[in-house]
């Protein structure tokens, strides 16, 4: 951008904010909630997942 009054510095902040709001709201975690705000999502059972049993684990 060849400037150096800060400019610079303030695009990249606008920039990573706006890719932040972008990465949360695609990864559907505001969607969600939202959903289950308004009560259009519910849930008929919640398990624990035992670590030792999991596929998932590491080695």
């Amino acid at each position: 951008m060849n400037t150096h009054d800060g400019t610079e510095a303030c695009f990249l902040y606008i920039n990573g904010m706006l890719a932040y709001l972008c990465i949360w709201i695609e990864s559907g975690s505001l969607l969600f909630e939202y959903a289950f705000e308004k009560g259009r999502v519910e849930f008929e059972r919640l398990e624990a997942v035992d670590e030792d049993k999991s596929v998932y684990k590491e080695n």
